[in-house]
């Protein structure tokens, strides 16, 4: 920059140093921006591959624990083969009503279900009282599946038995569901 005349040299020295110093501190404001902004993007990702290799792992046991888990479809059909006495207590639960759609007609139908429980063992599971309102859960999403389109016959009765005792069994602790049953099926 060329000195003017009419300044002294001194005061557009001063000027220029003014400028420079202005000139730096804008730069370093924007670096310091710039440096949180890339250790917040790093930050996130770190946590975000945290997240996933705990993910993971939970994932693995989880499918580790279902191997392992493997219920007979009737684990007292042999006892009754050897002809050994054994206990059957029942159990009812209360009612459920359900709301399925007719898929031939359309519209919604209602389903009425009153299930028993035959346990063959000296006690009733402990799970009944601590964890009822996942049983009630595992029950009704079955009876969403079995009766789904709005009818109840024999072969739809006996596939629901067939898929909810060995879930049943595997949901307490020491299975030993027997049976299930229906004191009322109306479906209407």
């Amino acid at each position: 920059m060329k000195r003017d005349k009419t300044t002294p040299s001194g005061a557009s020295d001063r000027y220029l140093i003014d400028v420079a110093a202005e000139d730096l501190q804008e730069r370093t404001h924007l670096f310091r921006i710039l440096k949180w902004i890339i250790v917040g993007i790093a930050a996130f990702f770190l946590v975000l591959f945290i997240s996933f290799f705990f993910a993971e792992r939970y994932i693995r046991t989880k499918v580790e624990i279902t191997k392992k888990i493997e219920c007979p479809k009737y684990p007292f059909k042999f006892h009754a083969e050897r002809k050994e006495k054994f206990v059957i207590k029942r159990y009812k639960l209360k009612p459920f009503l359900l709301k399925v759609r007719d898929q031939k007609r359309g519209g919604d139908r209602f389903l009425l279900a009153e299930i028993y429980i035959k346990f063959a063992r000296e006690k009733l599971p402990a799970e009944i009282k601590t964890r009822r309102g996942v049983l009630r859960m595992l029950v009704y999403k079955q009876l969403l599946k079995s009766f789904s389109e709005g009818r109840d016959s024999a072969v739809i009765r006996k596939g629901f038995k067939e898929e909810l005792i060995p879930s049943l069994n595997t949901f307490f602790t020491d299975g030993g569901v027997y049976d299930i049953g229906f004191e009322r099926l109306i479906v209407e």
